[in-house]
């Protein structure tokens, strides 16, 4: 029994100080225990993402063609005593339009987009010679409002060259003139196109600094390509 708790105290001694140190000269043992993580240090090491900063777009362009030219009337088939004719080479001008924009977001601005366009064709008798005056001049001028929307596919601060998607629909204001040889109105032998207007465009931003930018777009309604500068406020 002696023997017995002479060990026993032995081995309590060496768990307590440290295997090989014996009673008197081993070290004491420290229990490893697991490192608590630092939540402040974790944070600080993390990247921030900068704040977004909302801001004022204003944008300029000139969108080529001008598609209004496929409203001018179609006149091969129409009533006596209208002569029935048929179309000559377009001139148009425009489309310009300028957008104003509020960017909320990274990914999305709002606003609104204006146009103004002009296109005029002269008419032609079905036959006629090369060297035969017009029987009609025809001109359609419209000026257009449209809500705005552009979803971009990238943050718009993280990106030199960003694309987006452009939606916008409004209305249209028409002034459209028809005249004959002579110079006199034609009434009666047009309608007036709709005014529901409406844009649909697929684009790119090419950065040039944090506040300009180029642009360039392919879509349909009021025109078909455009490109233009924008400025950031």
């Amino acid at each position: 029994m002696i023997l017995s708790c002479i060990m026993v105290s032995q081995l309590d001694a060496q768990m307590r100080f440290g295997f090989g140190g014996g009673m008197g000269g081993g070290r004491y043992y420290n229990r490893p225990y697991p490192q608590r993580r630092n939540s402040n240090n974790d944070n600080k090491e993390k990247k921030e993402e900068p704040k977004f900063v909302p801001t004022v777009n204003i944008a300029i362009g000139f969108g080529y063609p001008n598609l209004d030219k496929y409203l001018l009337p179609d006149l091969t088939n129409v009533p006596s005593p209208f002569v029935q004719s048929i179309k000559g080479n377009y001139q148009k001008t425009g489309t310009y339009f300028a957008n104003l924009d509020y960017q909320f977001s990274r990914f999305t601005s709002i606003g609104l987009m204006g146009s103004y366009g002009t296109t005029s064709v002269p008419y032609y008798a079905i036959g006629a010679g090369p060297t035969d005056p017009p029987d009609y001049n025809g001109s359609l001028t419209s000026w257009t409002v449209m809500a705005n929307m552009i979803n971009y596919f990238m943050p718009v601060d993280q990106a030199k060259v960003n694309g987006y998607l452009r939606l916008a629909a409004g209305v249209s204001v028409w002034d459209q003139k028809m005249t004959d040889a002579t110079g006199a109105k034609v009434n009666n032998i047009a309608s007036e196109p709709s005014e529901f207007a409406y844009q649909i465009s697929l684009g790119a931003d090419f950065n040039l600094s944090p506040r300009a930018a180029l642009f360039v777009e392919a879509g349909y309604g009021k025109y078909i390509l455009a490109g233009g500068l924008k400025f950031k406020f």
